[in-house]
């Protein structure tokens, strides 16, 4: 449903322009909307890897920026990129991860 950029610092998710029947990313305002969020759920739960809503516009020369600086084609969750050592995958293959970690837990507000 999302495509994920990684640069050195941050990790980058853009949401997919589709609609199935259990969600609807298909306009750049639900985009927004449901980046938004994101953010707000997860900081509950990771105050300091979830860090912002950022719009992807287009300047005046026809060049993508992130950041409010043309007009918005689509909108983008900004994420702290973690170390490779914490990536889900790693942490499973080398036993760290028990799935007591990762069962379902209601979230209290």
């Amino acid at each position: 449903m999302s495509w994920v950029f990684l640069t050195g610092r941050h990790a980058w998710k853009l949401k997919k322009p589709v609609r199935q029947s259990y969600l609807d990313f298909s306009t750049e305002a639900a985009r927004r909307h449901f980046c938004a969020e994101e953010v707000r759920l997860n900081r509950r739960l990771t105050d300091d890897v979830y860090l912002a809503t950022v719009p992807l516009t287009v300047d005046t020369d026809g060049k993508l920026r992130l950041g409010p600086c043309g007009e918005v084609v689509d909108w983008l969750v900004k994420m702290r990129r973690l170390p490779a050592e914490r990536m889900l995958d790693r942490m499973i293959r080398s036993g760290a991860v028990q799935a007591r970690s990762v069962a379902f837990r209601p979230i209290r507000p």
